[in-house]
């Protein structure tokens, strides 16, 4: 008679990479063992997989498991302690469906704002109020530059506008855009980190309104962030 035994292990050779990564083996020992740290020798490995579950979910899942555990305190074996290669994670990663396309707004953790070029600029100076009362009220929360360090991702919003300008005669309209970039890692590579778009719009100066200003664009972008933000993150009744 024998007995499965789990184990857990966070382990990769970066462990900041391995935070939302977990290692789950489950080993079969022999029935009679009443001390499963000295009959690791003799277990048998019976499937390894690599489980990404949030680091903040984490905590919840690992006091369960050690509440219905009738054995605690067993020690990884030599096994255990092998770092989790970049290959075993993009054999998950490649498998994993694209998501929808409003899927990385969905339970965001706030971004950064550094709206100092904004306010620096008569043009724009009421932007950065604008854009920070109206996106709290929808939900989003603004991180402070420590907060954005600490937080997978670093998450930052920016808003970039360029003024109306004129060329042989012809006139460039006006264009504001609104993002939130993210840091990102390839699938083929997760060793590789790089800059992506979690969500982006834009807006240009409609020449047939003399109405249209700088703010018109702003209000505009910032609606279209509204409606996908609470697309993507519905309130409950």
């Amino acid at each position: 008679m024998r007995t499965s035994l789990i184990m857990l292990f966070i382990a990769l050779a970066n462990p900041v990479a391995a935070q939302d990564w977990m290692l789950v083996e489950t080993h079969s020992i022999p029935g009679q063992c009443r001390q499963p740290a000295t009959c690791m020798n003799q277990a048998e490995l019976l499937q390894r997989n690599i489980l990404f579950v949030p680091i903040e979910e984490q905590l919840a899942l690992l006091q369960f498991l050690n509440q219905i555990s009738a054995i605690r305190g067993v020690e990884a074996g030599p096994e255990g302690h092998a770092s989790i290669s970049y290959e075993d994670i993009t054999t998950q990663l490649h498998s994993l469906p694209k998501g929808e396309k409003l899927a990385a707004l969905v339970n965001h953790p706030g971004v950064y704002f550094d709206s100092e070029k904004l306010d620096a600029d008569s043009v724009t100076a009421s932007f950065a109020t604008y854009v920070r009362t109206h996106l709290t009220q929808a939900g989003l929360k603004f991180l402070t530059k420590e907060e954005m360090e600490n937080t997978p991702g670093r998450p930052t919003l920016s808003i970039r506008f360029t003024p109306r300008t004129e060329s042989a005669g012809c006139i460039i309209p006006f264009s504001l855009s609104m993002s939130i970039s993210e840091e990102t890692v390839m699938v083929r590579n997760p060793g590789i980190k790089s800059s992506g778009s979690a969500w982006a719009g834009s807006a240009k100066e409609n020449l047939a309104n003399s109405n249209y200003t700088p703010e018109s664009a702003l209000k505009e972008v910032v609606e279209k962030f509204k409606k996908d933000w609470e697309a993507a993150n519905p309130k409950q009744n």
